[in-house]
């Protein structure tokens, strides 16, 4: 959790980690021996919220 970081300006937001083996966690290993176990991104749910706030953000500015 420590090793998270993000970023952010105005047009993005990014995050990330600098872990050697963070690859292999969010990806699994190129040979099949270690599943996946993607900690990092957004999930369907995080989406459709971003997008509601986006959406009424923009509605926001036009009225």
């Amino acid at each position: 959790m420590e090793s998270i970081a993000n970023h952010s300006t105005a047009d993005a937001a990014i995050v990330g980690t600098n872990l050697v083996y963070a690859r292999v966690h969010q990806l699994g290993s190129e040979d099949g021996d270690i599943p996946a176990r993607p900690y990092l991104g957004l999930s369907g749910e995080n989406r459709r919220e971003i997008e509601a706030l986006v959406v009424d953000g923009l509605e926001g500015l036009l009225q």
